[in-house]
């Protein structure tokens, strides 16, 4: 599934820790790129590889950040086909 298809941001807030966490699927080699890639803007959201083998990561980022985090995983997500696992 391209990101031309279907766009890939979806958030949970917990208040509790004020995060928004975005879970995502990909293919597992594409885990490190995709990782290297958020990175690459700073510190905008944290990935966190949580089933390498499934190809499981997931972002966590602060309600001030997260306008910025969905437009960079939309960037990369013409790149890194992606799919949503939670809402």
């Amino acid at each position: 599934m391209k990101s031309d298809q279907k766009r890939i941001v979806v958030e949970k807030e917990d208040p509790s820790r004020h995060v928004y966490t975005i879970l995502l699927r990909m293919a597992p080699a594409d885990i490190g790129p995709f990782t290297m890639l958020v990175e690459s803007h700073g510190h905008l959201a944290i990935p966190r590889t949580i089933d390498p083998k499934l190809g499981v990561l997931e972002l966590l980022t602060a309600p001030d950040y997260i306008e910025e985090t969905r437009q960079i995983i939309n960037g990369i997500a013409k790149e890194i086909d992606l799919e949503l696992i939670r809402v």
